[in-house]
């Protein structure tokens, strides 16, 4: 993860946000790191989103993919 945000940084000129993206039992961890000094300048732009967070987000996008598609054929 520590490695994951020094890139970040390296990043930050880039207009873009962030994810860190990792099992929940880490959140607590993210958050500790994400308070150091060395990640003050990004930090706003960087969000944790846990593996079951993933799944649904691919799972509700595949859904509405589907539902876009099916009504494209009804027109």
């Amino acid at each position: 993860m520590h490695n994951s945000l020094l890139k970040f940084v390296e990043l930050q000129d880039f207009s873009t946000d962030f994810r860190i993206v990792a099992d929940a039992v880490r959140k607590k961890e993210f958050h500790a790191k994400l308070a150091l000094e060395a990640f003050r300048p990004i930090n706003k732009r960087i969000r944790f989103w846990s593996y079951d967070d993933v799944v649904e987000w691919h799972s509700k996008t595949s859904e509405s993919v589907s539902v876009e598609t099916r009504l494209r054929l009804l027109e």
